[in-house]
């Protein structure tokens, strides 16, 4: 009845076996939906989990062939089991040997999961929701029953407003603790002593004189007594001498709202301090870059690789919308077929 809608089909059938084809060679033992779950886990996520995440993966790559099925991990072909020796005990010998390092070392890569997860870990705050709003967090009380911290969240807000109001050269010895650690959205962790190699390396105010962070909405973390949360908009002009060689354009630069932390040790020290994650990149002139990275993009001098220029789509996010794309389309089209 209607040969034209078959051939259409047909041509939709044969399109879909050939994706299918293409596809395979990247499943790699998970379908398509598991390797992008892996891959928004694996993003950003804490060391805690990359540690209990590797001691998984190891204990998964030990109890694995590499003969095992493509698509299937768990099935062993029988051509490629392992066949008991002659002797019953030299086997058992065999295996009780082989199985020493193996426990060994997962007991090692756990024990370091574990170090690390009571190193940057604490108990679960106790949390309370407004009753009005059972969705949205009452800081208020929240922050009366989680407050064990010793130094109040007043002076903590005043201690960041110093920090960041400061310079490196104003720093006294005892600013950053000894187990100071500095992270952004791709740099870092960075050390103590990194860290003021990095920063005593570059004077960013020759180049901007007139840089003004516009720091604002200072406020203590109610989940973490110790930590205090704060935005900027920076604004300045390029009339210096960037790096040494970035001549001054006397371009202004607007940068993205972003997000900055600091954490405190119970001495009043800065314990970690987080940078440059931006709130909104259609905002300000940057492309949409927090830090040091946006300032050299708006003064035309981005960094050489991808994560010092503005967001870009990788083909591989094109490739998965084109499959939604594809699939509405063959979704309406049998609905429009089965219509008619």
């Amino acid at each position: 009845r209607h040969p034209d809608s078959r051939a259409l089909l047909l041509l939709v059938m044969d399109h879909l076996l050939l994706l299918s084809i293409l596809v395979l060679p990247f499943a790699n033992g998970s379908s398509l939906s598991s390797l992008i779950q892996g891959a928004h886990d694996s993003h950003g996520c804490s060391p805690v989990a990359l540690a209990r995440r590797r001691v998984k993966a190891l204990s998964l790559r030990r109890s694995s062939s590499p003969f095992k099925g493509y698509l299937n991990r768990d099935h062993t072909p029988p051509l490629f089991k392992t066949r008991p020796l002659a002797a019953k005990t030299t086997t058992t010998t065999t295996r009780k040997i082989s199985k020493k390092p193996r426990a060994t070392a997962d007991a090692t890569a756990e024990a370091v999961a574990v170090a690390a997860s009571a190193a940057t870990t604490a108990a679960a705050p106790a949390v309370v929701y407004e009753s009005d709003f059972p969705q949205v967090v009452d800081e208020e009380v929240t922050m009366a029953q989680n407050n064990a911290f010793p130094i109040a969240g007043s002076e903590l807000i005043r201690k960041a407003k110093v920090f960041f109001n400061q310079t490196f050269k104003d720093w006294g010895p005892d600013t950053l603790s000894e187990d100071f650690v500095f992270m952004g959205p791709v740099v870092g962790p960075l050390s103590k002593e990194q860290f003021i190699t990095a920063v005593t390396g570059f004077d960013f105010l020759t180049a901007f004189p007139d840089n003004n962070a516009q720091y604002y909405h200072f406020r203590v973390d109610p989940f973490e007594p110790n930590r205090v949360w704060t935005t900027q908009r920076g604004v300045a002009t390029h009339t210096g001498t960037m790096a040494g060689r970035i001549k001054p354009t006397g371009k202004r630069i607007e940068t993205p709202p972003q997000a900055l932390s600091l954490k405190f040790n119970e001495e009043g020290q800065v314990s970690q301090m987080t940078v440059g994650y931006v709130m909104d990149r259609s905002v300000g002139n940057t492309g949409g870059l927090g830090g040091i990275f946006g300032y050299l993009y708006a003064i035309g001098s981005p960094l050489p690789f991808p994560e010092g220029r503005p967001w870009s789509m990788s083909w591989q996010y094109r490739f998965f919308n084109f499959l939604g794309r594809l699939a509405t389309a063959v979704s309406n089209f049998f609905a429009k077929f089965s219509k008619n």
